[in-house]
């Protein structure tokens, strides 16, 4: 935030690379009322003004943050000293994700093809953030010259997924029983806590996959490490269920996963 109040907090900050309707330090304000308290009377003050005046980032403001460096005057008069901005932008994007994202409504964030994200972001370097004492890190895994805008980088075999990990593989990627993903969608999972291996069963008979093993038309894959992406070699049929299970092996114990179905529109 651009406000004197939290001058401090966000100080030399760079933001890079997020899919963000809204950020304060950007080309968007907040027209919204807030509720602040007056320093001298306990009683709230309500008031569009006090908003606005706070976070309204005029055209061509400064982008540079730092100590010594560029200020933004808030319009707030009441403190010692103008309010440094907060965050230095860098490659963030500020339109609705489902124009660009491949479908987010059945949890896949990756990139559109042709979305404008790939190979899109800013490389952060040492010189922007001089006051970092850590190795700058993630280069490894771009597929290109620069990182991808997002959370997510097109063409890797892993794909983040949060939540506890049971000793199963769980949370698919289609939702279990959607109705709605994509032709050209990829199965992917939440790995087995621990496991260093999965083996992937799908096909179109629920029974032929709850009972399949490797020898079995419905084996498609083994996946070892972190990898947990498996792309179709062409469309699914559209209405037609799909059944899937992936299989956890640690130590070469393998715990079976229950069978997940999915329908693509």
């Amino acid at each position: 935030f651009n406000m004197k109040r939290w001058a401090g907090k966000n100080e030399r900050t760079l933001v890079a690379n997020n899919i963000v309707a809204f950020l304060s330090a950007g080309s968007y304000d907040w027209d919204q009322p807030v509720t602040k308290k007056r320093t001298d009377d306990p009683n709230p003050l309500v008031t569009d003004e006090y908003w606005i005046s706070e976070t309204k980032v005029k055209l061509g403001h400064p982008t540079i943050v730092g100590q010594g460096q560029s200020y933004f005057d808030d319009g707030n008069k009441s403190g010692k000293r103008k309010a440094p901005l907060m965050a230095i932008q860098k490659k963030n994007y500020h339109d609705d994700p489902n124009l660009v994202l491949r479908d987010p409504a059945n949890l896949d964030f990756r990139p559109k093809a042709n979305g404008g994200l790939i190979d899109a972001g800013h490389a952060i370097t040492r010189e922007e953030i001089q006051w970092k004492e850590i190795p700058i890190t993630g280069s490894s895994e771009w597929r290109g010259n620069n990182p991808d805008i997002g959370a997510y980088e097109t063409g890797s075999n892993y794909y983040w997924i949060p939540g506890f990990q049971f000793e199963h593989a769980s949370t698919p990627v289609p939702p279990n029983g959607t109705e709605t993903a994509q032709r050209d969608c990829s199965l992917m999972w939440l790995a087995g806590y621990k496991a260093d291996t999965h083996h992937l069963y799908v096909g179109f008979s629920k029974d032929e996959v709850a009972k399949a093993g490797k020898e079995d038309k419905a084996y498609r894959a083994t996946f070892q490490g972190g990898a947990n992406v498996f792309d179709f070699a062409k469309p699914l049929p559209a209405a037609k269920t799909v059944f899937w299970r992936v299989d956890a092996e640690r130590d070469g114990s393998v715990t079976k996963g229950e069978v997940w179905q999915f329908k693509a529109k």
